[in-house]
């Protein structure tokens, strides 16, 4: 029924989700290796609580975005005292099974996103799995203390399981 539906597409709420952070932002510049992953990790948790929260309450079901649905939005941030833009795009590009392509760069920041992001529900008796399949990868550029190189992390979202549903 419509009354479950949030009113906005799934590329949408991967663009809510995927926001960039200050810990995103920043994460090129902290010296430190395991600081920098703790940064990227933070991110990456906080994209996952986006995606299925919004303002405390437990999301509803998106719209499914058609083949070839493209969704593009920019934030505008200040990074270092410096006006900053990150760009956001998102493309649904397999319908069965559902799958979405999305990229995020910020160059000021020396960050980007990218990966693919696809849905599988599975309802059990007493059970509700959803798991969000697709790799994706941030780079960093020109990583602090590292002579100017990359970084390159990669990361699969959980699965979430709902038990005793009746």
């Amino acid at each position: 029924p419509s009354i479950i539906l949030c009113g906005i597409s799934l590329l949408e709420i991967c663009a809510r989700s995927f926001a960039p952070s200050r810990d995103l932002l920043r994460a090129h510049t902290v010296v430190q290796p395991e600081d920098r992953m703790l940064c990227l990790l933070r991110y990456m948790f906080n994209a996952c609580h986006c995606h299925f929260y919004e303002n405390g309450y437990l999301r509803t079901k998106p719209y499914n975005p058609i083949l070839g649905e493209q969704f593009k939005c920019s934030w505008d941030h200040v990074t270092n005292n410096r006006p900053s833009t990150s760009f956001f795009v998102s493309e649904q590009v397999s319908h069965h099974p559902p799958c979405s392509a999305i990229y995020l760069e910020n160059r000021d920041s020396n960050v980007t996103l990218e990966g693919t992001l696809g849905v599988n529900v599975t309802l059990g008796f007493n059970k509700a799995t959803s798991s969000i399949f697709g790799p994706f990868k941030v780079t960093l550029y020109n990583v602090a203390n590292s002579f100017g190189s990359s970084e390159v992390y990669q990361y699969v979202r959980p699965t979430t399981v709902v038990n005793n549903l009746l």
